[in-house]
């Protein structure tokens, strides 16, 4: 049984949406599918960028900077739907045995911040231009077109992108020289020997080339940072590069980790800590990032339409929920009590649909909220 109150402040939210989104109504669902599907992908991910933008230009993102210069992009790629059937001519497959997965993957461009924030920046989906294409489109030739892309949105933004062991290639290096972009990549042990064996001789006629930082209070973990400066590289093209390798050891419990990578931001005692925690900051695009979106509500891996442009809406606009969602949680907004006690993305929404079912908010007291000038801080830290 639905109480007074509530029915009120169901009408009084139509009314409020009404005058948010200049319509009659609340549509259906199915009307906002039957939109979606119809509207243009690149006219979403355009929204997407403004919203980045509008959050660059207030420099609510500046203090996560890198060194003070660089935005921290993190890419990775991600699967969206799955099936044992096709679902369109433009799937990707595979094969295990008499068994076939066809699948959309995406690859996605996140700046991301120490204090949590994963923002969505540019999305390229991975797809196949005709079924049964000998060659199948890859990560790797997304990375090309996601980097055009970014280029042509931001051209005016310093980015150092953070990559993981898929993409130390002179491809990616000579981009982002052309861009004037940084870059630390993950370095597998058995990539870029030519690298490898500079680095490990470097290592030795320059031992001063570590750090041993104090371990932190009441933790037994200890780090090892080294790194090596201007190795010479010359990739499959003939293109000549200068790289620097950085390294961190870390020692917990008798287990040792090591972090390798290589980046075009020259290493020095001052700041080999700070790249190499920089490269371990590429992990919030699956922490902060997917993991949010499959676990905590939003239902990332879910077919909310079977439509070829429509998922695709969808997804974009899922990326804009989640950018409105961290900012409610990081800004001043919403009580810390609130927040605390709303540990997932889908138990904040639950609260905040309860209080606005139960508190009606009337189209009169939200113009006069609209009328008054805020200022909404977001915690750093």
């Amino acid at each position: 049984m639905v109480s007074s109150n509530l029915r009120d402040g169901s009408s009084e939210m139509a009314g409020l949406y009404s005058l948010l989104f200049d319509s009659e109504g609340v549509p259906h669902g199915d009307t906002v599918n039957n939109l979606l599907c119809r509207v243009d992908v690149d006219q979403v991910q355009g929204c997407v960028h403004n919203m980045v933008k509008s959050l660059v230009r207030k420099k609510v993102l500046y203090n996560g900077r890198l060194m003070g210069k660089w935005y921290m992009l993190a890419i990775d790629g991600t699967w969206v739907m799955s099936s044992r059937k096709r679902h369109c001519d433009h799937c990707l497959t595979m094969t295990h045995g008499d068994s076939t997965t066809y699948y959309h993957p995406v690859l996605e461009a996140k700046i991301v911040l120490p204090s949590g924030l994963a923002i969505s920046v540019v999305s390229e989906f991975v797809e196949n231009d005709v079924p049964g294409a000998d060659k199948q489109d890859c990560e790797l030739k997304a990375l090309y077109r996601l980097l055009g892309r970014l280029k042509e949105a931001f051209a005016q933004m310093d980015f150092c992108l953070l990559l993981d062991g898929l993409y130390p290639n002179g491809e990616v290096f000579q981009t982002c020289k052309d861009n004037d972009w940084a870059y630390i990549i993950v370095l597998k042990d058995d990539q870029l020997g030519s690298v490898q064996e500079e680095y490990k001789s470097l290592l030795q006629l320059e031992p001063t080339n570590r750090l041993n930082p104090p371990k932190e209070k009441g933790s037994y973990k200890t780090s090892e940072y080294r790194w090596a400066s201007d190795i010479a590289y010359r990739d499959t093209k003939g293109r000549d590069h200068t790289v620097h390798v950085v390294e961190c050891r870390e020692t917990d419990a008798g287990k040792t980790t090591k972090f390798k990578s290589i980046t075009n931001i020259k290493p020095s005692k001052g700041n080999v800590q700070v790249l190499c925690q920089a490269g371990r900051c590429r992990w919030k695009i699956e922490n902060e990032g997917f993991n949010v979106q499959k676990n905590q509500g939003y239902r990332l891996e879910h077919a909310y339409t079977r439509d070829p442009n429509g998922w695709k809406v969808f997804y974009l606009v899922l990326q804009m929920a989640t950018i409105i969602e961290q900012l409610l949680r990081k800004s001043n907004l919403l009580s810390k009590e609130l927040i605390k006690s709303a540990k997932s993305s889908k138990n904040l929404a639950a609260k905040l649909l309860e209080a606005l079912r139960n508190y009606a908010l009337s189209v009169d007291t939200y113009k006069d909220l609209l009328a008054q000038r805020i200022q909404i801080r977001i915690d750093s830290t």
